[in-house]
């Protein structure tokens, strides 16, 4: 069985650096206009295991976190997998609490650009083909001193407060109340109303059909941060999706729009939302246990394995939820 995972790994790699050949050969794009929303927050880093060491929790996922058991318990519930994920906490004053013991806690804390919207932004400008990146998102006194001068934003930067979202690391092996982390990963919470409700949509939107009627056109739009819609009450989010869908509807059809999904605790959110924006968007990206949930709520079954073999008559059940998500178990000593 394990033999079998290590030669499909190497065919895997050898596909990867075949395409990696060819796109090499194609020439560099120049001078692309990339438009790139719609959240960007300061990101606090910290050791996640300093503020809860001394906690015992009960491992249990959350979808909304409104007490500091909710937080401590579904931070545990993520740590013993490994997994990546990212939670809202309801209260304002719950956030503050659990900053503070952040700030008070042991080990250094940084400060880094926060938001997909602003990462993929920052790494856009990065660039050697110098793309004309345009941001999306709240840019106040931190986010300015941290971002790079040649991204453009839509509104005035360095005069607002930043939101702040809070990184909890842990390394691979780390320990706490008798659980072991099988990998390094991040428990982010946050609480922040600006980008819950995606108020940058609409500034950068006009900005871009300003745009469009003097006929510039964005090469691509890449839409990020709609994950943070479900901090908003049940009843708003899909009135809030369906705004956004039929705004981006309107882009003309020489900007190809991205949609760029990430972390979600609520199923029946994620499956609404992407049946509504996955046929207008051209392309979209997401993480593998984001990958195996949008699978899942989208109707996905799979196979079983036994001895390293596929069982399975169903033709739709070809791979397990541990080849889905590209997990090779550790090689026996």
């Amino acid at each position: 069985g394990l033999l079998m995972m290590a030669a499909r790994r190497r065919k895997i790699l050898d596909y990867l650096k075949k395409l990696n050949d060819i796109a090499r050969k194609r020439p560099l794009p120049k001078d692309k206009k990339i438009a790139v929303g719609f959240n960007a927050n300061v990101d606090m880093i910290v050791n996640g295991l300093s503020i809860v060491k001394t906690l015992k929790p009960k491992p249990r996922d959350v979808k909304i976190i409104s007490t500091l058991t909710d937080f401590v318990d579904s931070f545990a519930y993520w740590f013993q997998k490994g997994a990546a994920a990212e939670r809202f906490v309801d209260s304002p004053d719950l956030f503050k609490e659990i900053v503070s013991s952040a700030e008070a806690a042991d080990g250094k804390i940084l400060y880094r650009t926060g938001g997909n919207a602003a990462l993929m932004a920052t790494n856009l400008a990065s660039l050697s083909c110098k793309c004309d990146v345009l941001l999306g998102g709240i840019v106040g006194k931190q986010l300015d001193v941290l971002l790079q001068s040649n991204i453009k934003t839509v509104g005035k930067r360095g005069f607002e407060e930043d939101p702040i979202h809070l990184i909890l690391e842990y390394p691979k092996g780390a320990t706490w109340n008798g659980m072991v982390a099988p990998r390094a990963n991040r428990f982010i919470v946050v609480s922040d109303e600006y980008n819950a409700n995606l108020k940058a949509f609409e500034p950068m939107m006009k900005y871009i059909f300003k745009e469009q009627k003097e006929n510039r056109y964005y090469d691509a739009l890449i839409a990020s941060g709609l994950n943070q819609l479900e901090g908003l009450k049940k009843e708003n989010r899909m009135a809030r999706v369906l705004k956004i869908k039929e705004t981006l509807k309107m882009l003309h059809p020489r900007t190809p729009i991205h949609l760029e999904l990430a972390s979600m605790a609520d199923r029946k959110f994620l499956k609404q939302m992407a049946e509504e924006l996955l046929s207008i968007s051209d392309s979209f990206g997401l993480n593998e246990e984001e990958l195996a949930m949008l699978y899942e709520v989208l109707g996905g079954k799979y196979a079983t394995m036994l001895d390293g073999q596929i069982i399975s008559k169903n033709p739709l059940k070809v791979f397990t939820r541990d080849q889905l998500t590209g997990k090779i178990p550790e090689p026996r000593a």
